[in-house]
């Protein structure tokens, strides 16, 4: 199968669009496919990531012209952003318009950005949902959790509606308990209410560390944060993996990256409540809040049972392998 995708691959810190695009292509490869990036002749698959125009890609306009010299072509249309958090209508009518023009098939990269588009009218053929996996290569437990997967509890099924986790009782985690985030983005939606709290309660004397790693907002330069420049792949694992829990306030996310690398090293998440598709995910392994003064209740719940809490998000199935699996049957089907 031949299979294009309108977007380049990015092997740097990016944004999680770009970064699908990479582990995708990668995985057709590796299974005997070729990759291309552009409307050559005789493409079985087109990979529609975004529907509008960019340096370096193709946008809607395009395929449909495709579509009409080729008929035979089909088109998988991943529907990974709203106008929720950037872009507004025109982005989301933008996303409709294209999907209607000359999608065959859909995925939503949660169910909230399904539930989001349905409210907006957009009910499109041949839909499914297929959540944001990771590099297991990269993104995986620190070596001190092989006794968990000794004592055979990996991949066990640990989630419930009402977050009992087994098996329960408290473990003790660092003191100052190490708290991480990350993201590709500056934008005060991912959740800098939050960060901003933590750099507060630090300079009050409260016993946790904060690594903030990314593009950090230049207007709100933190006192007591340690910021660490954009990682990517090993380098970003390893960081990551050198910290006890995640935080991440972002709001309306379709689903996110960021908290699924987080929690593929097998750390406990903090997550906001509006998270949109990262709620999906995180509540399995997580605690939600609100306003930021809940902040302090979710990490005492956290340190109280953070094994268990620890188990449970090595235990989710967060793996690009298994992304990319679902992906390729729903090009296969077309």
């Amino acid at each position: 199968m031949k299979v294009a995708f309108n977007r380049t691959p990015r092997r740097s810190p990016w944004g999680g669009g770009a970064h699908f695009a990479t582990t995708f292509a990668d995985y057709l490869v590796a299974n005997g496919h070729e990759v291309v990036y552009g409307l050559e002749t005789e493409v079985d698959r087109i990979v529609m990531l975004d529907p509008r125009w960019e340096a370096g890609g193709f946008g809607v306009d395009s395929i449909s012209v495709y579509q009409r010299m080729f008929p035979n072509v089909k088109v998988l249309h991943r529907v990974n952003d709203t106008g929720a958090t950037r872009g507004g209508d025109e982005l989301d009518n933008c996303i409709i318009d294209a999907n209607r023009l000359v999608a065959d098939a859909t995925v939503f990269i949660s169910k909230w950005v399904a539930d989001y588009f349905a409210a907006k009218g957009l009910n499109p053929r041949n839909q499914t949902v297929i959540t944001n996996g990771c590099d297991a290569n990269f993104f995986h437990p620190s070596p001190s959790s092989t006794e968990w997967r000794e004592r055979g509890w990996q991949r066990r099924n640990s989630w419930s509606e009402t977050n009992e986790f087994y098996p329960p009782g408290p473990d003790k985690p660092r003191n100052p308990l190490k708290l991480v985030t990350h993201h590709w983005s500056d934008n005060p939606a991912k959740g800098l209410d939050l960060y901003k709290h933590i750099d507060d309660l630090i300079g009050k004397g409260a016993p946790i560390e904060f690594t903030y790693v990314g593009r950090y907002p230049k207007e709100h330069a933190p006192k007591h944060t340690k910021v660490v420049a954009p990682l990517y792949g090993a380098a970003l694992g390893g960081e990551l993996r050198q910290h006890d829990v995640y935080v991440t306030a972002a709001r309306w996310e379709a689903c996110g990256s960021h908290h699924v690398e987080g929690a593929a090293c097998g750390l406990p998440v903090v997550y906001h409540k509006d998270g949109g598709g990262v709620v999906e995910m995180c509540r399995r392994y997580g605690e939600a809040i609100g306003d930021p003064s809940e902040l302090k209740e979710a990490l005492t719940k956290i340190k109280n049972y953070y094994k268990s809490y620890m188990w449970s998000a090595e235990s989710a199935d967060l793996s690009s392998d298994t992304m990319c699996e679902k992906y390729l049957r729903a090009l296969g089907s077309l």
